[in-house]
């Protein structure tokens, strides 16, 4: 998975199984990945070396949701 990660420029920012909720139905793990853009984000998800990952994720997870979010940036 790292290759394919440093093949679309991400950086992996969290990782893990041992996350605790503060409110909600907590997922079984948490990731957070950083790309340089929505288009770096979406390369990487539509990626055909990236879609045997995908169902192997999909079929391990569950209450799993995955999302494109440009990074905050305060006003002003």
């Amino acid at each position: 998975m790292v290759p394919l990660l440093q093949k679309h420029g991400a950086e992996l920012v969290v990782a893990g199984f041992d996350a605790k909720p503060a409110e909600g139905e907590p997922p079984n793990s948490t990731v957070v990945i950083r790309f340089a853009d929505a288009d770096a984000a979406w390369g990487f998800l539509n990626d055909p070396d990236y879609q045997p990952v995908k169902e192997i994720r999909l079929s391990t997870t569950s209450r799993g949701q995955m999302v494109v979010a440009p990074e905050f940036t305060p006003a002003g």
